[in-house]
Order: C-alpha cells, then sequence, then structure tokens
C-alpha cells in the first residue's frame, strides 16, 4: 500500500514501521502530516492546526439528517453534515473541499448504477438468483482535536489501496483549507496599504493569522472562536496595543451582531448620536468615545459581516470585532487604522480606503 499512496502522491516523504504508514504527504503543494494506522483496523489520521474546539462531521447520507447547509447542491443533497460552528465550516469547506466531496459523490453513484444493472442483468437471466449488490459509500470523515480521522472499521484485507488513495485525497483536499485560507489573507493583506509584517503558513483559530504595521503600530488580526462568556462562533478580531496604560476605558456593541466578546469595561451609559443609536455605548471618560470614527465601523452598506460587532478600547488595547471571517481589504484596512491611532492618539493617515 505504501508504494501506491506514494505514486498517487509525488512529494511525499512516507515510511512503514509498526503497521502504520506515517509521514508529510503533499497535495496541492501543501504538506501533511499523516498517520495510516493499518491493525488492527484502517484508521487515517491527518493533523491540522488549532481548532479553538471546532468541530465538523461529514458521513454520507440524507441532508436532512445533518444540521448544516454549506450552500453548494452537489455537496449538500449526498452528505450529512453536522459542526458546532457552520461559519467555520462554509470558510473550510472552500471550493476546492467541496469539490472533492462531489467527485467523490459522482464516483459512487456511479459504481452504485453500474452495481444496479450488474443486478438486473443476474436477475434476468436467473429470477431466483440472490445476489445483492456491493454498494459503495464514502468513509466518515470527523474534523475535531486538531486532526483530521476517518476510518472503515475495517481491516486491510478488505480495504483496497486504491480506497486508501482515494479518502486521502479528500481529507487533505479538505484540511488544506486552512493553507488557502491563508493565501487569502495574504492577498487581502497587500491591499490594505499597511506593511506586512507576518502571514501565517495556515489559519490556526485563535492564533495569529497576520501581523500588519501601520503608523509604527503593530495589528494583530485573528479569527477566532471562543472568548470570556462569549458564543463559540466564528469571529474577526482586530488589535493593537496602546502605547501606554490609558484610563479612557469605552465599548460599542452592536447587538444585533452575534460573536464572542471578552469582558466589557464597566462605564455608564452613552447616547450616542443618530447613526449610531442602535449601538449600545458605556464608557468609565467624562469625554464621550470619538463618534466619528465609529461610524464608518458601524454604518456601513452590504451585509453584517461588513460591519463591525464591537469596539473595545481597553486600558492597554483596542479591538475591533467582526461577525464572521472578514477577508475584504476595506474593512480590514478600516480597522487597521482606527485601532493604531487609537493605540498612539494619533490621526489617520489618508490611504487607499480613505
Amino acid at each position: 500500500m505504501l508504494e501506491q499512496i506514494t505514486t498517487a502522491f509525488p512529494g511525499s516523504r512516507l515510511r512503514l514501521e509498526n503497521h502504520s504508514i506515517t509521514g508529510p504527504l503533499q497535495l496541492d503543494g501543501q504538506f501533511h502530516s499523516l498517520r495510516l494506522r493499518l491493525d488492527p483496523i484502517v484508521e487515517i489520521f491527518v493533523d491540522v492546526p488549532s481548532l479553538d474546539g471546532f468541530e465538523l462531521s461529514i458521513q454520507w447520507g440524507d441532508r436532512t439528517f445533518g444540521d448544516t447547509d454549506i450552500g453548494d447542491p452537489a455537496v449538500d443533497d449526498a452528505y450529512f453534515i453536522k459542526t458546532n460552528d457552520p461559519l467555520v465550516a462554509r470558510m473550510w469547506l472552500d471550493e476546492r473541499g467541496r469539490r472533492s466531496l462531489a467527485e467523490q459523490r459522482a464516483r459512487i453513484e456511479a459504481d452504485t448504477r453500474r452495481e444496479l444493472e450488474r443486478i438486473h442483468a443476474l436477475r434476468e437471466r436467473d429470477p431466483f438468483d440472490q445476489s445483492q449488490p456491493n454498494v459503495k459509500r464514502s468513509w466518515p470523515i470527523e474534523v475535531g482535536d486538531g486532526r483530521v480521522v476517518s476510518t472503515r472499521g475495517v481491516g486491510p484485507a478488505r480495504c483496497t489501496a486504491g480506497e486508501v488513495v482515494e479518502i486521502l485525497q479528500i481529507i487533505c483536499a479538505i484540511a488544506g483549507g486552512t493553507g488557502r485560507w491563508s493565501e487569502r489573507c495574504s492577498a487581502m493583506a497587500r491591499l490594505t496599504g499597511s506593511r506586512v509584517k507576518t502571514v501565517a503558513d495556515r489559519i490556526a483559530l485563535g492564533g495569529p493569522a497576520l501581523v500588519l504595521e501601520h503608523q509604527r503600530v503593530d495589528v494583530d488580526v485573528r479569527f477566532l472562536r471562543r472568548e470570556t462568556d462569549g458564543d463559540d462562533r466564528l469571529s474577526t478580531r482586530v488589535r493593537a496595543n496602546r502605547a501606554t496604560v490609558s484610563p479612557a476605558t469605552w465599548s460599542a456593541i452592536d447587538d444585533e451582531v452575534r460573536g464572542p466578546l471578552p469582558a466589557i469595561p464597566s462605564g455608564k451609559k452613552v447616547r450616542p448620536p443618530a447613526p449610531l443609536r442602535h449601538l449600545e455605548i458605556r464608557s468609565r471618560d467624562p469625554s464621550p468615545p470619538p463618534f466619528a470614527l465609529l461610524e464608518p465601523l458601524f454604518v456601513r452598506p452590504g451585509t453584517k459581516a461588513d460591519k463591525a460587532r464591537a469596539v473595545i478600547a481597553g486600558e492597554t488595547d483596542v479591538t475591533v470585532w467582526f461577525d464572521g471571517a472578514v477577508l475584504d481589504a476595506e474593512v480590514i484596512a478600516l480597522a487597521t487604522r482606527f485601532v493604531a491611532q487609537l493605540a498612539t492618539d494619533t490621526g489617520i493617515s489618508e490611504g487607499p480606503y480613505r
């Protein structure tokens, strides 16, 4: 089986030891840490970056028994998909990941048609023939605890090398979503007008996705699911440390937008001007928050994903939160300039999205 796998995945560096095939497996230019156990049953484990509690289950079956609509009929109509965060699931199962599942569906349906035709031909010759169709089904795929796992629950004697190669192609296409997500972040970061200092090779939920420098301030952009007393739901956080500890703390929250938040600084309620009247604003400082700067973040055309969930000015940092994964350069550029200004109390320089 090792020879067939290395032939199907050129550039992989795999080895066989202790009834397991292990090592880096290459697909689409990405290397995936693989452990393929062959005894007593065939099990596949592919490592992925931190998932921040995200879980995803993909099985062949009626979608009505699942709880997630990915948005691709070729996948939704054939697979039972269950997850604890649909936003992450739709980001992770990008076009490449969905295509691998759709191709598997086409293979299974073609095999099923051929098998049913074979049984029909047998029974036409012998009406009493008791042969049953040997219908293939996909391997269940589980994503969680930092890895993608799949098994058929059978030993290598009942599992061909071709089957293993097929499921490895699907698993690695899905696992590669984190690398493709990073590529999209890198392309987006170059359009923000800020200096791009670092971009993660793969997106780890909760870890730094990219660091931008604006007005000599490092701005950290992350995709995460959980914060103190918050919902488990994908969010984007743009954050910068303040140059000095500041007693001027305040928060602006849009309760119409979902997502996790950290502890909100205490303070008195402040009545905002008309464009921001829907926000809940609290401040410990006698002077009001910078409403003119807040307005572009909260009052925007388009979907809620383009609008800020919250802005929190703490004693040591300033953060802007969005629901879902924001990959719009204009939105990230606006949030970056905002937190950089608040971090240094300097004016916002002119830029491509001023």
